[in-house]
């Protein structure tokens, strides 16, 4: 619910009182406006898009209900923003703008799906799959569906859903070791 409120204050400020300070613009990433390190995933281009993201977030969190302490959770945020934003500079230069939480939610699913297979096999590798697919779809056939007219958006930067599932495998890799050396 915390993330929920932090998007929707940032949303206000950036659509209404600071036109786009929280938004990631190449040209500015690194002029020492450290914020923008994790802002642009929390905020969107508009409430439309803002709406479907709060909708996969809540949904991901039902269905993984049993993944995530808080603790976890805010951890995995703050971690994937970091990542997904500085994988967005060094490695994508042709993105010069970006906002939205896709790649976290990306992210959020693939672990809870990882987390789930032993318990939940057929389910899990079903997301699994689905996702590895959806990756290679946006990546080759996302434009021609017209993903990017019903966002209203000329780009939709498929980046970072990559990013995310890197870090979810990252994040998963650290959980382990962190379980096999304090059991």
């Amino acid at each position: 619910m915390v993330i929920v409120l932090i998007t929707i204050a940032l949303q206000l400020l950036n659509s209404y009182v600071i036109n786009s300070a929280f938004s990631y613009y190449r040209n500015d990433f690194l002029n020492k406006i450290y914020y923008l390190w994790i802002t642009p995933n929390f905020v969107h281009l508009h409430w439309k898009h803002w709406f479907l993201n709060m909708l996969s977030f809540i949904s991901t969190l039902l269905f993984f209900h049993n993944i995530w302490s808080i603790k976890e959770l805010i951890g995995f945020f703050l971690g994937a923003s970091l990542f997904i934003m500085s994988s967005l500079y060094l490695f994508s230069t042709n993105v010069n703008s970006y906002v939205g939480m896709s790649g976290i939610l990306y992210g959020l699913v693939f672990y809870g799906a990882m987390k789930s297979l032993v318990s939940h096999k057929i389910t899990s590798t079903l997301i699994l799959s689905f996702i590895v697919l959806k990756l290679f779809f946006n990546q080759e056939i996302n434009h021609l569906m017209g993903v990017d007219s019903f966002l209203n958006y000329s780009v939709v930067v498929t980046d970072v859903h990559w990013y995310g599932v890197v870090f979810a495998c990252l994040y998963l890799m650290k959980s382990l070791i962190h379980n096999t050396f304090t059991s």
